[in-house]
């Protein structure tokens, strides 16, 4: 290597190094622009959403633990009924005795007490709001759920008194959730069908971050474009709708889904490390993330009431949805997905010979980098498992119900930066022979398999694959323009990993947030997902409304 090529690959390393260390700050950027921020309080404006009103509400549910028969639970459902009819809603209390066969020859026998109100629309159909508004016998629950019972009753007040939507209106606060979603069942069972019948359901497993809509019914295309063009700020993925529908957890939402009703599903869940603990207090909930929720809350009932066509339940299809920055929300048909897949490997195709022409690029070192990207994926999967494991070695480290870190984002946060250093590390040990067109056209090989499998078995996380994919093809096509610099190779690489990370990081922050270290790792069971996890039972022998049992630890 003469001086000149020598000061060359000088320089590409220089380059190398600060892509590197501007990609991991495009990822913490992108992680942090999905978390609320408090914007004011329209406290003075009678029909805006108000965080400090919806806190009285929360402080006033929350204020101790509200099992079945306790005062405090008696107290809230007579707050609610009295807030209800305030409100000028007609309301009362809901009673019907449930037995939930257990096996082995037990049952579990409960009085469960919705609260429920109604308020006559001036057309057809129905609108359904509901949360729980009992809790654990441990924990006061003031995220787990009187913050969805507050953003309701909130947004009913900012709509006023003389609010009259064009459905009828429903207001279900269910009991029993946490011992099996019970109260949603009972009301269910009694509840006559009407058309068309859109639910919104406010759930949490946490105390701050940013509110999903983890959840929805099948045929959402229509549901999603009102989401999308109505709420302030949106933040969901389809890929969490693939997920959750695959998982054994349950909330209300699924009784309502199961019935035919069409909706939209919303909970929080960081600081899960409370979740189910006497910590769950409303001093400890984020007022950012209950105004996200209840600026959503409050346009998307006011969408709905106004009678918007969300007839999705009959042939509007499913949608690809997620999140590319921040609050920006993008979605389109599920039915492009193949198509979109299939020109997206086509196009690779076309890459293929225009990287082989224009920068003589050798397809076994190109195979060889796509095997790089399986391998760093290796990596990562074994860089976690040993954190996991190192973290349960430390005594007292994992202190938090679910035995996980308290300050949990800081330790992914370290994770990260281990995983980035090992995968940088392989790429630096058996990449440095690649030419940028083989890394390039690696890359593409793998992103393009990586579409086509998720397109075939998951198509609402095609995205994952078709966001990155894209921005490698056209950082391809502008590299094959300019051959015989090194430094712009770089830099393709460079913009197509923020590209990818901009929607990867804030993905892999949640998955962490939702199944916690261990299962993230691949080396323990998820069971702190919201909502309750199935068991099988047999149909009820005795009197009352009979349900399959839906018990766990998960149960929110």
């Amino acid at each position: 290597m003469d001086g000149s090529d020598e000061w060359g690959a000088r320089r590409l390393s220089y380059w190398g190094r600060v892509a590197m260390v501007a990609a991991l700050v495009v990822a913490w950027a992108s992680v942090r622009a999905i978390d609320p921020r408090l914007e004011g309080d329209d406290d003075g404006a009678p029909h805006a959403f108000s965080v400090r009103r919806a806190l009285a509400q929360v402080r006033a549910i929350a204020q101790s633990p509200r099992p079945l028969g306790t005062p405090a639970h008696a107290a809230a459902r007579e707050h609610l009924v009295s807030r209800l009819r305030a409100l000028g809603l007609e309301a009362d209390v809901e009673e019907e005795t449930v037995v939930d066969p257990l096996g082995k020859g037990g049952v579990l026998v409960a009085r469960v007490r919705n609260v429920v109100g109604r308020r006559a629309g001036r057309g057809a159909g129905r609108l359904t709001l509901a949360s729980h508004y009992d809790s654990q016998p441990q924990t006061p629950g003031a995220g787990d759920a009187a913050s969805g019972v507050a953003t309701i009753l909130e947004s009913l007040r900012a709509l006023g008194t003389q609010w009259r939507p064009v459905p009828d209106l429903e207001v279900v606060f269910t009991d029993g959730e946490e011992l099996g979603l019970m109260g949603a069942r009972a009301h269910v069972a009694s509840r006559p069908p009407r058309h068309p019948d859109v639910l919104l359901n406010f759930e949490a497993r946490g105390q701050r971050g940013p509110v999903a809509m983890f959840e929805t019914s099948a045929g959402n295309l229509d549901l999603l474009r009102l989401f999308a063009a109505g709420v302030p700020r949106p933040f969901a993925s389809s890929l969490s709708y693939e997920v959750y529908r695959r998982m054994p957890n349950d909330t209300d939402f699924t009784v309502f889904r199961e019935a035919g009703v069409e909706g939209l599903n919303f909970a929080f869940i960081s600081g899960h490390a409370a979740y189910h603990s006497r910590l769950d207090v409303p001093g400890r909930l984020s007022p950012a993330t209950l105004q996200q929720e209840g600026v959503n809350a409050l346009a998307l009932m006011g969408a709905l009431g106004a009678g918007v066509d969300v007839d999705s339940g009959h042939g509007g299809g499913d949608a690809v949805f997620f999140n590319p920055w921040g609050t920006s929300f993008l979605l389109y048909p599920a039915s492009w997905a193949w198509p979109l897949c299939v020109a997206i490997v086509v196009a690779t195709g076309a890459l293929w010979v225009l990287l082989g022409l224009r920068m003589g690029m050798r397809r076994r070192a190109a195979l060889a980098a796509s095997g790089l990207w399986v391998a760093s994926i290796a990596a990562a999967v074994v860089v976690g498992w040993l954190f996991e494991r190192g973290l349960r070695v430390v005594p007292g480290l994992l202190r938090s119900p679910y035995g996980e870190p308290y300050d949990f984002r800081a330790f992914v946060a370290v994770l990260a930066l281990l995983v980035g250093a090992a995968v940088a590390g392989l790429w630096a040990a058996r990449g440095r022979a690649m030419a940028a067109s083989e890394v390039l056209a690696g890359s593409l090989l793998f992103w393009a398999v990586l579409l086509v499998l998720l397109t075939w078995a998951v198509p609402g996380a095609s995205y994952l694959a078709a966001w990155p994919i894209g921005f490698l093809g056209l950082g391809t096509v502008v590299a094959s323009l300019l051959p015989g610099r090194p430094v712009v190779g770089v830099a393709v690489l460079a913009v197509a990993a923020w590209a990818g990370l901009a929607v990867w990081a804030p993905v892999c922050d949640l998955v962490f947030q939702a199944l916690g270290f261990g299962a993230s790792a691949c080396s323990r069971r998820p069971w702190h997902l919201p909502g309750a996890s199935r068991f099988p039972s047999g149909p009820s022998s005795a009197g009352g409304v009979g349900f399959p049992r839906r018990f766990s630890r998960s149960s929110p």
